[in-house]
C-alpha cells in the first residue's frame, strides 16, 4: 500500500506558463501538514493549485487528458455543515478535512413555501481521501459517483458536482481576511476506491474494474510492461475515421499479439487506450471487442516472440 501522494503542482490561473505543472512525490502526512497551514490572502487568484493527479508531460493544456488519480477530493458547500464534514472522516479512512477561501460565506435563501428570503450561512469545505490505489482517469467517475453517494447516504453531505472532473486542480489552502480557517485529519488507513464502489455502487455501475495486474513476477510482469509501451504507440480510435478498426488492432494486439490475458489485456484497453479516443468507449464495448479478438485464429504471441528475437 503506496504511503507516499504523488501530486502536480501549478502556477497561478493566468501565468504564461499555467498549463506546465511540476510533480511531487511525498507522504501522505507531509502533504497533509500543507494543506492544514493555510496563509491569509485578499484574492485565491494568485495562490498556486495543486491536483492529486499526474498528466503527460505534467501539462494540463486543453486535450492531454490526465492519465491516473491519487486521492478523492471532494468539495462541499451548499448546505453542508462543517461538524458533518468532521463527522465524516472520523473513525474511516485516511482524509484530511479543510475550510476553503470564503468559510462561512452569507448566502440568501428563499422559502419555497412561504416566499420569503433569509440570509445563511453556509460552511463551505474540502475533504481529501488519499487512495490505496490510483485511479485511471476514464475510471475516476465510477468512484466519484460512489463517493457522492457514500456521503450523501452514511454522512447526509452533498458534494459539488461541478468539481467531480479528474483533471481538476484546487488552490492551496489560503483564506480571506476576516474569514476563519479550520483543518482536520484522521490517519486512519488508505481508501480502496474499488471497495469505495463496491460498498456503494450506483445506477450506472457495472462490476468494478480491477487494476491491470502488474505485480504478477517475473515473464507476465515483463509481457505486461511491454504489451503497454506497445498500445501508447498504437493509434487511437477517432469517431468517422475507421474507430473500430483501431480499436479491433489495439485488442488484438494484446490478446493474440502478446498473447496476455483477456481480462489484463480489457483493463489496459479501458486505463491504457480508451482514455486517448473520441469519443471513449464503453466498458461493454471493449469487452466485447476483447472477446472477438480471443476468437481469432491467429497464433498467440507473436509480437512477444518477435520481440524475444530482436534482442
Amino acid at each position: 500500500m503506496p504511503t507516499h501522494a504523488t501530486i502536480t503542482r501549478f502556477e497561478r490561473i493566468g501565468h504564461p506558463q499555467g498549463t506546465q505543472g511540476k510533480r511531487y512525490t511525498l507522504e501522505w502526512e507531509r502533504l497533509f501538514e500543507r494543506l492544514c497551514h493555510a496563509t491569509i490572502e485578499t484574492t485565491k487568484l494568485d495562490l498556486p493549485l495543486w491536483a492529486p493527479t499526474i498528466w503527460p508531460d505534467d501539462n494540463r493544456r486543453e486535450g492531454n487528458n490526465p492519465i491516473e488519480v491519487h486521492a478523492l477530493v471532494l468539495d462541499l458547500d451548499h448546505g453542508a455543515t462543517l461538524s458533518g464534514g468532521v463527522g465524516a472522516i472520523q473513525d474511516g479512512p485516511m482524509a484530511c478535512l479543510h475550510t476553503s477561501f470564503q468559510h462561512q460565506r452569507d448566502v440568501k435563501v428563499k422559502d419555497v413555501h412561504t416566499g420569503e428570503t433569509s440570509i445563511v450561512r453556509e460552511d463551505r469545505f474540502r475533504l481529501v481521501f488519499p487512495m490505496a490505489t490510483p485511479v485511471a482517469f476514464a475510471r475516476y467517475g465510477v468512484v466519484w459517483r460512489s463517493a457522492q453517494r457514500w456521503m450523501r447516504e452514511a454522512h447526509g453531505l452533498v458534494i459539488d458536482g461541478q468539481a467531480k472532473n479528474a483533471g481538476r486542480c484546487w488552490f492551496v489552502p489560503a483564506h480571506a481576511p476576516g474569514c476563519r480557517f479550520e483543518a482536520h485529519c484522521n490517519y486512519g488507513g488508505l481508501l480502496d476506491p474499488w471497495q469505495l464502489v463496491e460498498s456503494w455502487p450506483t445506477i450506472r455501475e457495472a462490476v468494478p474494474l480491477p487494476p491491470p495486474r502488474k505485480t504478477q513476477p517475473g515473464r507476465e510482469a515483463s509481457k505486461l510492461k511491454r504489451a503497454s509501451a506497445y498500445l501508447a504507440r498504437m493509434p487511437e480510435s477517432v469517431s468517422g475515421q475507421n474507430g473500430h478498426a483501431a480499436l479491433w488492432n489495439a485488442a488484438f494486439m494484446l490478446v493474440k499479439g502478446f498473447q496476455l490475458d483477456p481480462e489484463d489485456a480489457r483493463v489496459l484497453l479501458m486505463r491504457e487506450f480508451n482514455p486517448r479516443c473520441q469519443p471513449e468507449w464503453s466498458e461493454k464495448e471493449i469487452a466485447h471487442k476483447v472477446r472477438q479478438a480471443n476468437t481469432a485464429r491467429e497464433t498467440g504471441g507473436f509480437i512477444r516472440d518477435r520481440d524475444r528475437k530482436v534482442r
